[in-house]
Order: structure tokens, then sequence, then C-alpha cells
């Protein structure tokens, strides 16, 4: 009701002096501070301990994540297209802070089955704070947090690094994670054996037939899982691509930040992701303003790229 409808999000905005945006940005801050605070207290509890508390205090953690979710959604509505909406959001205290916090750190704690929700909700609302707030975009730019790479141990101490390195070092995670599998497929590819003359693969077929019903369910849902792993990890790259794209604009220094972290420094399949992205976008059929705004984000950070050379 509010994202196509600007009366409905101005409503929103500014019912009650900002209640809903101080009340979405407060809680925000609580939810973060608990599922920090229950990791801290795993860290230091004995094996025993640790087994009691774990169960509940994880519950409670994976509804704070959905919260989290939910939160990001009722934002993202009232901030779509919206400079005003954004630029409230985004005065809120802590609030843009806390959503590098929850990209830098705080996903981690997240389940495997909940972290792709909450990355592409957090950051389609930092699409939507971003890119039509200049205001925003120079607080974020500014802005540093604790990174955990990813492939840290969970309460292992972070890096304190600027959102733009935190935002490229997570695309350069997820781009590299999704081509792995790639790689994967194509070396399972590579190892079937090819077919005969007649177009067949008698080895293949024998050894299909032979697999018991447990056997073919397992690798069905192997390469389900390994399938639906690498969607999620090149859809959280597209996302994390273009909100790096619209903190570059055409910005060539930050664009040299970016590229000086990148592999080889080359900024190029992060340019690549962007376009997949673009032509996903125009596939699902969106709206149109939404298309073009894609192609104005990717069109000024191919700009800034090119000029840092």
């Amino acid at each position: 009701a509010a994202a196509f409808d600007t009366k409905n999000q101005v409503y929103l905005v500014q019912h009650r002096n900002n209640l809903l945006i101080f009340s979405c940005a407060k809680f925000l801050n609580y939810s973060l501070n608990f599922i920090e605070n229950v990791h801290q207290t795993d860290n230091v509890l004995g094996k025993q301990e640790k087994k009691n508390l774990s169960s509940t205090a994880q519950n409670d953690c994976n509804k704070i994540f959905d919260c989290i979710c939910l939160l990001c959604r009722v934002l993202m509505n009232v901030s779509h297209e919206s400079e005003n909406g954004a630029l409230k959001i985004g005065q809120a205290a802590g609030f843009l802070q806390n959503c590098l916090n929850v990209l830098a750190k705080h996903s981690n704690y997240a389940p495997k089955e909940k972290f792709f929700d909450l990355a592409v909700m957090m950051y389609g609302l930092l699409v939507n704070l971003l890119e039509k707030c200049p205001a925003n975009r120079r607080k974020f730019i500014n802005l540093k947090s604790e990174f955990v790479d990813k492939t840290s141990v969970l309460g292992q101490q972070g890096v304190e690094s600027s959102s733009l390195d935190i935002l490229t070092k997570l695309f350069i995670h997820h781009d590299s994670a999704a081509k792995v599998i790639d790689e994967e497929f194509d070396n399972e590819l590579l190892n079937e054996e090819p077919p005969d003359e007649d177009g067949g693969n008698e080895n293949g077929q024998e050894k299909a037939a032979n697999m018991s019903q447990d056997e073919v369910l397992t690798a069905i849902q192997t390469l389900m899982n390994k399938a639906s792993t690498h969607m999620e990890d090149s859809m959280v790259a597209s996302y994390c691509s273009l909100v790096v794209a619209i903190v570059v604009g055409t910005d060539n220094v930050l664009a040299s930040q970016v590229k000086a972290l990148m592999p080889n420094k080359d900024i190029t399949q992060m340019l690549e992701q962007l376009e997949r992205f673009l032509d996903f976008m125009r596939i699902t059929n969106l709206k149109a303003s939404t298309v073009s705004n894609i192609e104005r984000v990717l069109n000024s950070f191919q700009t800034a790229s090119n000029s840092s050379d």
C-alpha cells in the first residue's frame, strides 16, 4: 500500500513525528545488541552451559533475524523512490551504521537458511536509502564497522574497515563462492563419459540404473543444493555490487579504492555481475523506472572505473 502510493508513504513517514522510522531504528539497535550479547556469552561459557543456553538463545536470535527482514521490507516500501523517506530513515540515530553492521558482522550469526533473505533485504533497503539521497550516501561513505570475514570462525575479532571496503570484500566473497560452484559443475560435465556413436551413454545409463532410490534422491538433492547455493551467492553478489556502484557514483577516487581491493585490481567482474543483474531485472518485467535506475547506476560506475585507470 505504501510502495506505489506517495500519499501513504508521506503519511507513514510523518505520522506522530516519524514514530515508525524511529521505532524501527530503535528495534534494529536493540536486536543487534541482543545478538551480540548472546554470542559473546556463548563464547565464554563451558561446554555444558553452552549447550543449555544455545538452543533457547539461538531460537530467539532466529526470530529476531526474521523481524529484521520484516523491518527492512517495511522501510523499503516507505523509501521506495522517495528521497524524503530515504532521508528521514537515514537521519535516525545510528540506523545507517547498524545497516552496515548487519552486513559486516551480524549476518554471520544468522543460520544458513535465513542468511539469504537477510542479506537481500538489507542490500535492497540500502539501495533505496542511498540511490535517491546524496546526504545518506555522504554519511554512508564515512562509516566504518568491524568486519568479520565470512570464512572466519565465529567469535573471532574483526578488523575495522570502511563501508566501501567492506562491501567490496563481501562482493568478492560471494562472487568467488558462485564461481567455485560453476567450476564444480564444469568439472562434473568434463568427467562424464562422452556419448557413443548412437548418441547414448551406456555406462552412464547402467550406473543410473544400478542406483537405489535413496542414492538417486541424494544425487538430485545434492545438485539442487548446489544450484540453490549458486543462485543465492550470485544474487547477493549482484545486490552488493549495485550498492557499491551507487556509493561510488561517478567518483573516480572511490572507484580506485574499490579496484585496489579487487583481484588483480580488475573491476571487470563487478561490472559483469551488474550487467547480468540488469538483464535479470529486464526479464522479470519490473517497472521501467527501476530498470532505468539500474542502467544509470551502471553507466556512472563504468565511467568512474574508466576514469580511475
